[in-house]
């Protein structure tokens, strides 16, 4: 599995509103990948953060963010902002 089918698989699951699904992929497989290249894929980070909302669990946002090095600001990609809320 690549980046990019994790990325879509997640993104496939997203849009069947399976949101804790999507989370359970993720921690699965994120290991296989580096933390940049994690925090690179804007699309991958917006799931993430709208299946934490979705899930209930927006405080852990902010510890993802962290984790993978992405702050919020005006360098942002919009995308991962519009997720954020």
């Amino acid at each position: 599995m690549t980046l990019t089918d994790l990325s879509m698989g997640i993104k496939d699951l997203v849009r069947e509103k399976r949101h804790t699904e999507a989370l359970a992929l993720f921690k699965a497989e994120k290991e296989r990948f580096g933390k940049e290249a994690i925090a690179a894929n804007e699309y991958l980070m917006a799931d993430l953060i709208t299946c934490l909302r979705q899930t209930g669990q927006p405080h852990h946002t902010f510890a993802l963010l962290e984790t993978y090095g992405i702050s919020v600001g005006p360098e942002t990609p919009q995308r991962i902002l519009n997720a954020y809320g």
